[in-house]
């Protein structure tokens, strides 16, 4: 039977050989959790803390404080870029440009939105939006261009419509109708198909 001793400078060996790598691996592992949880704390307090200036955002925009909303804005755009809040707030200031008349600021706003978005709901919505504001400045080829090719799932519908606009406007009438007939395809029965059939129908037989 092996001595206290003898177990004691087992012991010994067995800390010099594996000891440190064990307490280093608990210490990272250890960070990990910690540092994890330290990160999830910082994005919610990012998160409550963009939710409410964006509701000021909101009531600055109702209130016709343009000034205000603006600066707000850009305070959003630039301290809280990580949230979704930032590409919300960029495409509520898109829409008062618009309202303005003011297309390239929209365009900038909308263009900051689209780069930057990581939620796909905001990342069709700012380039339909994109879209159409270029097309507003007669820019309806790279509109188009801007429409194709994307993976546009539950808004194949409105990215089809859309198409269909500009394809119209641009005196392409069989690719609009083509487009509006695909429109149709992924609306149900409702306002929104009548309107999309009735474009369709206002082409006529032209083309």
């Amino acid at each position: 039977m092996r001595t206290d001793d003898e177990q004691v400078e087992d012991l010994k060996r067995w800390w010099k050989k594996y000891g440190g790598p064990l307490v280093g691996g608990l210490i990272i592992g250890l960070t990990l959790v910690f540092g994890s949880r330290a990160w999830l704390d910082y994005q919610e307090t990012q998160r409550i803390s963009a939710s409410a200036e964006y509701e000021q955002l909101q009531n600055e925009l109702a209130a016709g404080n343009v000034d205000a909303a603006v600066r707000r804005g850009g305070y959003l755009m630039d301290s809280y870029k990580r949230t979704p809040y930032a590409v919300l707030a960029a495409l509520a200031l898109a829409k008062m440009h618009v309202e303005r008349d003011e297309l390239p600021a929209a365009r900038e706003r909308l263009q900051w939105a689209l780069d930057r978005a990581r939620e796909p709901e905001l990342v069709h919505v700012a380039r339909l939006r994109l879209a159409r504001v270029m097309a507003a400045e007669g820019q309806t080829r790279q509109a188009i261009a801007l429409l194709e090719g994307v993976d546009a799932g539950a808004f194949s519908a409105s990215y089809e419509e859309l198409k269909g606009d500009l394809y119209a406007d641009s005196g392409d009438v069989a690719r609009a109708r083509t487009a509006y007939r695909k429109a149709l395809e992924g609306l149900e029965f409702g306002a929104g198909a009548e309107l999309v059939q009735m474009k369709l129908d206002d082409l006529g037989t032209q083309g």
